[in-house]
């Protein structure tokens, strides 16, 4: 519903929450405040007094444990690129050692496969899918590792290692874009939603002040900073705070500068 405020920067999705938190925290008290009698308001004051604390940290408690999810997720989400990169360098470092011009032929095909993971399919991450350019460059770079013939004892330690590799990749990818598809349930959205109704309530219900209304409003746009953390970091992918393919870009400039002699199509280079 709100994916497209990941085009815009975090101090705007930030503003964004705290605004329409604000908006909508205070057109819900002056409904209420409408709604009821002001007998009832002044009645139930001092109860409303009592429990407007235990709200507040109720819903404090609830953002805090949504924020620990998401910035999880998004670790997770960054492991999983970093160990992706190391395995792509592992695998043309085994290549390289394997010292025969089979193994050479194959290395272009991964500096191919590496990055259209970054041209190709970084940017359908963010529509949570994957690529099949991507998934057509993997083709010859596993199937070259499997007509490999070793000789020797090295070199079969080594095949055998290139063949693990190119499995882990093969996982690494189904993992990643599995992986841009998670965000944060929805009944965590709706559980964040209630307790900010109850805030609502219940101060509509405390007889405020001027003063009072201000201090709320510091209140609120506190709780809706973090309401926008939680935004930010809900989506692996997108965003300011998305995870980018900066472990990769770095592998392939490595692997540039190691095989110099080693050219892709001009359409596959980076930008």
């Amino acid at each position: 519903m709100f994916d497209w405020l990941y085009n815009f920067s975090n101090e705007f999705i930030i503003l964004f929450w705290v605004i329409i938190i604000l908006l909508l925290t205070f057109s819900c008290i002056r409904l209420i405040e409408f709604i009821l009698p002001s007998k009832e308001i002044v009645r139930g004051s001092k109860l409303a007094s009592y429990l407007h604390q235990s709200v507040v940290n109720l819903c404090s408690l609830v953002l805090a444990f949504s924020l620990f999810q998401v910035l999880d997720d998004v670790h997770r989400v960054d492991t999983l690129v970093s160990m992706e990169a190391t395995q792509i360098n592992n695998l043309d470092r085994v290549l390289t050692r394997y010292a025969d011009p089979s193994a050479d032929a194959i290395r272009p095909a991964l500096h191919e496969y590496a990055r259209s993971i970054v041209q190709d399919e970084w940017p359908l991450l963010l529509k949570q899918q994957g690529s099949q350019a991507t998934a057509e460059r993997f083709k010859p770079l596993s199937q070259g590792i499997f007509r490999l013939h070793p000789k020797g004892d090295r070199q079969t330690s080594l095949y055998s290692k290139a063949i693990e590799l190119s499995e882990q990749l093969a996982q690494s990818r189904d993992a990643r874009i599995d992986a841009s598809t998670k965000s944060l349930p929805v009944i965590y959205w709706a559980v964040i939603a209630l307790t900010f109704i109850a805030v609502s309530g219940i101060s509509a219900m405390i007889q405020l002040e001027k003063f009072t209304y201000i201090q709320l409003g510091l209140l609120l746009a506190a709780l809706a900073g973090v309401v926008a953390l939680i935004f930010a970091f809900d989506r692996p992918f997108m965003g300011d705070s998305g995870v980018k393919p900066e472990a990769i870009e770095k592998v392939i400039k490595s692997m540039d500068e190691r095989h110099s002699g080693i050219h892709p199509p001009q359409s596959i280079r980076l930008s």
